[in-house]
């Protein structure tokens, strides 16, 4: 199986469009949502009519719940959470309200693959896995031969070997091994923060045992314009071009 893993669209239609683009060249079999569909960017029912269609597998991500449950938004700083009010004002009266209160925590997508927005072992406080520290937690309290993971914006993985030393693995092509346990990220498709301002997705394929990572340039401009139409803080305008 092929699997177009995507995560942290954040309502980016032109990031989603190149991303969709890319991989239907690559070609794939499913579709893996990592959750955060929405919040920052300013197309939020163009990316959800999408995501409905073409998604196989999703789980929801911080942004996604704050539309739905107003606790959520204590997570958040004050920019983010000017965003998520615009959002829910966007969505009121739509079914993708419905949609994404119904995106659960965690999935298992086949024996031994298990999909999260943040992590398994605590999936509702929405903790980072930035550092081989973090990954060491989620291996050793929850079983997993595969956990794809979004929420930081970054693509990275982790691998946790025999010995239980757990190692970060930055390349963009991964050589899995069945005898070890990984984390994996795809980074970000609507809003990168790795320095590269490229939509970030990747491809899990679980016949040849390998993720890869892709980047693919998109009109961040054209995102950008809209944003400023619709009043959007400049610092979220401003950090599509600068990827951080």
């Amino acid at each position: 199986m092929r699997y177009l893993v995507l995560s942290d669209i954040h309502a980016n239609l032109d990031a989603f469009v190149a991303v969709l683009d890319k991989a239907s060249e690559i070609g794939y079999d499913k579709m893996v949502f990592l959750g955060d569909a929405v919040g920052y960017g300013v197309d939020p029912k163009e990316c959800l009519e999408i995501l409905k269609d073409k998604m196989s597998y999703g789980v929801a991500g911080n942004h996604d719940k704050a539309i739905v449950n107003p606790d959520e938004l204590s997570y958040f700083n004050e920019i983010a959470r000017q965003a998520i009010l615009w959002t829910r004002e966007k969505l009121k009266n739509t079914p993708f309200i419905k949609f994404l209160e119904d995106l659960p925590y965690t999935k298992e997508i086949e024996p031994g693959i298990i999909i999260t927005h943040s992590t398994i072992s605590e999936p509702r406080y929405w903790e980072y896995i930035l550092t081989p520290y973090d990954a060491e937690a989620e291996f050793n309290t929850t079983f997993f031969e595969i956990m794809l993971y979004g929420h930081t914006h970054i693509p990275i993985a982790f691998e946790y070997q025999d010995e239980g030393k757990v190692i970060p693995i930055l390349e963009s092509t991964i050589y899995l091994d069945k005898n070890k346990r990984y984390i994996l990220n795809p980074g970000s498709v609507g809003q990168p923060r790795d320095g590269d301002n490229r939509a970030s997705f990747a491809i899990l394929d679980t016949e040849k045992y390998v993720f890869k990572i892709y980047r693919v340039s998109y009109p961040y401009e054209e995102q950008q314009k809209k944003m400023l139409i619709e009043g959007s803080p400049m610092d979220l305008i401003d950090r599509l071009e600068m990827g951080l």
